[in-house]
């Protein structure tokens, strides 16, 4: 029987290798609450993810079936990205398998639905999930990251768990798309 996780990460760039680190993440085993994982902020936030990546991925690889919202483009090679990183500095770290089971809405929707993009706040909007994708300032990610600001960092991780949230709403109901498990996002 297969073991799914929805999972959503944060992070402070969109680039694994420009100033690039995980912030944190929410993993949620449907039906269960969400499991949050998160690297030091406010005074303390320093380049140094490892610790935050390898419990991530030691946590996604306690499951057959990933669900991320871009996780095939995004999530998986970033968190993979980090990892090796990691691993050339001689730490031990894990990996998540490239090729390994992924639900990814956004694929679905690329595939099944035709909506003018295929973001998580309008494949939810569309859906009308009882959760929204909550609008996060760039100016809070500015706070967050550069000036070490507690409350920003908060709420990027509340942003986080909103997105867990949404996921697992938006992929019951995408449910009937999914034919065959694959690695490609299984749309």
């Amino acid at each position: 029987m297969p073991s799914f996780v929805v999972f959503d990460i944060e992070t402070s760039n969109l680039k694994a290798n420009f100033a690039g680190i995980v912030l944190c993440a929410y993993t949620m085993v449907p039906g269960q609450e969400p499991k949050l994982f998160v690297k030091q902020g406010g005074k303390n936030l320093n380049s140094d993810d490892s610790q935050v990546v390898k419990e991530i991925i030691t946590e996604l690889n306690k499951h057959t079936v990933l669900i991320a919202h871009n996780g095939v483009d995004f999530d998986r090679p970033y968190l993979n990205s980090r990892a090796l990183k990691h691993r050339s500095a001689g730490l031990d770290m894990p990996i998540l398998d490239p090729y390994g089971l992924m639900i990814d809405p956004v694929k679905l929707a690329r595939r099944h639905m035709k909506l003018s993009y295929n973001g998580l706040d309008m494949v939810a909007q569309f859906l009308g999930t009882k959760d929204q994708k909550t609008p996060l300032n760039p100016e809070t990610w500015t706070k967050a990251i550069l000036d070490r600001d507690p409350v920003a960092y908060q709420e990027i991780i509340e942003h986080c768990y909103e997105d867990v949230m949404v996921l697992d709403q938006i992929t019951e109901i995408m449910a009937p798309f999914l034919k065959k498990l694959n690695g490609y996002g299984s749309a």
